[in-house]
């Protein structure tokens, strides 16, 4: 029996919570759909989350889904706002109707912008929080931690770089050197890298033959060449060369004999 009846004062516990919860959402709506034109009322049921819903949601987060104390502390904070922010809108709501229904004196124009301005301020503090939440994971922190020691290496690695600078230039320089001089050899070693191949004559099977770089002489038929003549054989008709030639010889003298008939004149 007393098992049954604390279920039953449970249930009651959060019946009247949630009946109250309504009532005061109710009348957070009724202020927040009084600022908005009648085409946009139903926008006012966002207002809620600044409100009755928000508190609703950070106190779950709280209780079931914030890590680290900068969650906690985050949704805790933020759960005591909404409800507070519920507490005080619903309030000036139930004066600003009654003041209409003329139960107390109306509420001036300045105590209604000043309620409009903390609910305004009540959801933009509702939207930080949020974003807040979020950076304040403990896997955010740690990420941050380790991107911010990972920036100190990488500057300290290169300030000691920099200090090092000249004994790099020193040591790396006649490499690199060697390392360019290489690739230029291996990138203009053949004339046509310059531009010059369409000047080129065309190759002959000699060039062709000869393009690895060894010469290629003629070649020569020693079989269709006449044998040399000793030179100490005498010629036949020809005087020997140990014969002095005269250099020039007088051809004979043509005689014309009485009778008309000439002949050559031996002498």
């Amino acid at each position: 029996m007393k098992h049954f009846w604390k279920g039953v004062s449970t249930v009651m516990l959060y019946t009247i919570g949630a009946a109250l919860l309504v009532y005061a959402g109710s009348r957070s709506l009724d202020f927040i759909q009084s600022t908005l034109p009648g085409n946009q009322q139903i926008v006012g049921f966002l207002g809620l989350a600044a409100t009755s819903g928000g508190m609703l949601a950070w106190l779950m987060l709280f209780m079931f889904h914030s890590q680290g104390l900068g969650q906690k502390v985050t949704a805790g904070l933020m759960t005591g706002i909404d409800m507070f922010g519920e507490f005080g809108l619903f309030t000036l709501d139930t004066l600003y109707r009654s003041s209409q229904n003329g139960m107390i004196a109306s509420l001036s124009q300045d105590e209604i912008r000043s309620v409009i301005l903390a609910l305004s301020a009540l959801i933009a503090i509702n939207i930080f929080s949020t974003v807040a939440y979020h950076l304040l994971d403990s896997e955010n922190i740690r990420n941050m931690r380790e991107a911010f020691v990972r920036d100190q290496l990488e500057a300290q690695a290169l300030k000691e770089i920099e200090k090092k600078g000249e004994e790099l230039a020193r040591t790396l320089a006649p490499k690199l050197a060697v390392q360019w001089v290489k690739e230029f050899e291996s990138k203009f070693s053949d004339f046509r890298a310059l531009g010059f191949g369409a000047l080129s004559k065309p190759e002959t099977e000699n060039d062709a033959s000869s393009s690895d770089g060894n010469a290629v002489s003629p070649k020569t038929d020693s079989a269709n060449q006449p044998a040399a003549l000793p030179i100490n054989i005498p010629h036949p008709f020809l005087p020997s060369t140990n014969e002095k030639v005269p250099l020039a010889m007088t051809p004979p003298e043509t005689v014309v004999n009485g009778n008309g008939h000439s002949h050559q004149d031996p002498t």
